[in-house]
């Protein structure tokens, strides 16, 4: 059951004489920061400017030192302003540690209590922009211990972010911002999501899920959330977006509305209710995720919670990426394939080799579609591998669970493997390196 029940509900068409909330908004600042190994490193305000100046990527236009140090970079043909200064912190206690530390990091973490802050306004493309915030903390702090992303209120690795700010292919979008669970009376979760507002698109939330298919209606949010971050917004309240393909017979349509417009429906106390908004937190430029049933309910503005889909959603649906984000992902699968040949020739890692294949012709799918699908990988070649299919294709028919095929390496769009216990993807080779 969800907040209101297995049925679908009418909202509030306006809440008093408000003006409609868009889904592409102003750009906030992304805030980040810097930890560093050794704290003489950040003591010298010039000398760090100086490091990003001996930089090949990126250009020092301007810069002022004044009591907000500030530079003017161009990168990738776009300019971008960055403050930054040498600040004290604490790690708020909601703070995700999203990678491996080891307990050296950590108690420098604890107890270091300066960092390097870096803020700037993200350019035309997100990715982009985050990317240079990181290679600007990592050219700056020669010895990066971790990174502190106050935006999304995670934690990272420095070895990863030496590694991200060091590859050619921006770091996934899944970094730009972060789902949190809030956990409530009978098992009931509350998702939303924090740094959204930096990438031009509101922040998006889930009221009505629990602790047994919060993972589920996560691949919900996240896919949503990839369009802001890959497309600098959203689409405005109330239009449909298809995000997922369920069955070969069901769609998965989703939509989101103004919080403001749900709260009429729920009890303040409830969990995600007003007495949850108190303060700065969850009451600014935020909707509710929501699910169109139909074309009717689309038409009607009849919204249905996310458990309508629950035992479809539990069933690996066909989740639709951005080709941006498809072309990221593949990028750095063929970057970081040395990796997992490495691991699997010499370590004895197992894998598993994501792969591009062409729809079949009497599918109408639009030009460049291709359906991204699991193989096992069985035997590495010169240029190509042998695998296994692990799930049955929806759009090529004459393939199933438990086919062999011969592969190219250039149709790879991605991989994980396993070894030592750990599941490596191309993101996370910071911890077999």
């Amino acid at each position: 059951m969800g907040i209101f029940g297995e049925k679908k509900t009418k909202l509030p068409e306006k809440i008093g004489d408000r003006e409609p909330l868009s889904g592409t908004i102003p750009k906030e600042y992304s805030y980040m920061l810097g930890v560093p190994r050794n704290q003489q490193d950040i003591d010298d305000m010039d000398a760090m400017i100086d490091r990003v100046k001996s930089d090949d990527e990126i250009e020092v236009v301007a810069k002022s030192t004044g009591e907000t140090p500030c530079v003017v970079v161009k990168y990738k043909e776009e300019e971008y302003s960055v403050e930054f200064h040498v600040t004290t912190f604490e790690i708020p206690e909601l703070f995700t540690i999203n990678h491996l530390l080891d307990e050296d990091s950590i108690g420098i973490i604890r107890n270091n209590k300066r960092g390097l802050s870096i803020t700037m306004t993200f350019g035309s493309v997100n990715v982009v922009s985050y990317h240079l915030q990181l290679k600007m903390l990592n050219i700056m702090i020669p010895d990066l211990v971790a990174v502190v992303d106050f935006s999304c209120e995670k934690i990272y690795s420095g070895k990863w972010a030496k590694l991200a700010a060091q590859s050619k292919v921006p770091p996934s979008p899944l970094y730009l911002y972060t789902v949190q669970a809030v956990s409530g009376k009978k098992d009931k979760v509350w998702l939303h999501t924090h740094g959204l507002n930096r990438c031009g698109g509101v922040e998006l939330e889930i009221l009505d899920s629990d602790q047994e298919n919060c993972n589920s209606h996560y691949n919900i949010i996240m896919a949503l959330a990839g369009r802001i971050v890959d497309k600098n917004g959203f689409i405005n309240e109330s239009e449909p977006m298809y995000i997922a393909q369920l069955s070969k017979d069901i769609e998965l349509v989703a939509t989101w509305v103004d919080w403001k417009r749900v709260m009429s429906n729920i009890d303040k106390k409830d969990l995600g209710g007003l007495m949850d908004r108190a303060g700065e937190g969850h009451n600014g430029k935020t909707g509710i995720v929501y699910l169109y049933a139909s074309e009717s309910d689309y038409n009607n503005e009849v919204y249905s919670p996310v458990s309508i889909y629950n035992r479809e959603l539990a069933d690996n649906p066909l989740i639709m990426y951005t080709n941006e984000e498809t072309a990221r992902m593949k990028a750095l699968a063929e970057e970081r394939l040395y990796v997992l040949k490495d691991c699997v020739k010499n370590r004895g890692a197992e894998a598993l080799i994501k792969v591009g294949l062409d729809p079949d012709p009497e599918y109408d799918m639009e030009e460049g579609f291709h359906e991204h699908i699991w193989f096992k990988l069985l035997e590495l070649r010169e240029n190509t591998f042998v695998a296994e299919l692990t799930q049955e294709p929806y759009y090529v028919n004459n393939l199933r669970a438990g086919d062999f095929r011969e592969i190219s390496y250039e149709d790879i769009t991605d991989w994980m493997m396993f070894l030592d216990e750990q599941r490596i993807t191309p993101d996370s080779v910071y911890l077999v390196l």
